[in-house]
């Protein structure tokens, strides 16, 4: 279960806030919970910096809203790099041809790839879904149930795509330590398709 939210740590009650109202609850919070005021607190005044350092950046704030755990994104995604650029160089241990590290990145580009082939599949469904919307519309004052449908499936290709962007981070931060090994041979192209029988398991298989 999540810990008490950005939103509430601000005091805000409405999180659809705007970018002011934020800055301004963050300026209240912050006075109130300062060390070196009457009554204030080391931990509360960490946690609303830690609150704003989310809230303010669009992008991070989005990403929170879609329940992404952006507390510790940094050392995550180094986590997951470290484990995906691992798995790759297992998965390639008994490939007779070509080094390791060759194969390793050459398997990772790979995935790569259909990871971004699967970017642009949503965003064609998102593009779909948007056209067939318009088309649905409703007599008089009756709720639009097409819409309701179709604006969850929305919301729900929104959750993929702002995790698919920490993926991306992840891919390239994996392909970053694979290169600071030598490699033999320098890759060109992705292994056929066929190379991933093997698998390497975890989310990225």
């Amino acid at each position: 279960m999540r810990k008490q939210s950005h939103y509430a740590v601000l005091g805000i009650e409405n999180e659809g806030a705007s970018a002011d109202e934020i800055r301004a609850a963050f300026r209240s919070a912050a006075q109130r919970t300062h060390p070196d005021r009457s009554g204030g607190d080391e931990t509360a005044f960490k946690a609303v910096n830690k609150a704003y350092e989310v809230l303010s950046d669009p992008k991070r704030r989005e990403q929170y809203d879609c329940g992404a755990d952006v507390d510790n994104e940094s050392e995550g995604v180094e986590h997951m790099a470290r484990d995906l650029a691992m798995q790759c160089i297992d998965a390639v241990l008994q490939t007779p041809v070509g080094d390791i590290v060759t194969n390793a990145i050459v398997l990772l580009n790979g995935k790569r790839a259909e990871h971004v082939r699967n970017k642009e599949a949503l965003a064609t469904a998102v593009a779909a879904l948007k056209q067939k919307r318009a088309k649905v519309t409703v007599k008089g004052e009756a709720t639009n149930l097409g819409h309701m449908v179709i604006d969850d499936k929305l919301r729900g290709i929104a959750g993929i795509l702002v995790k698919a962007k920490e993926i991306d981070l992840i891919y390239e931060r994996a392909h970053n330590l694979l290169r600071q090994h030598d490699a033999e041979e320098e890759p060109v192209q992705p292994v056929p398709r066929v190379f991933f029988s093997s698998g390497t398991g975890g989310p990225f298989g």
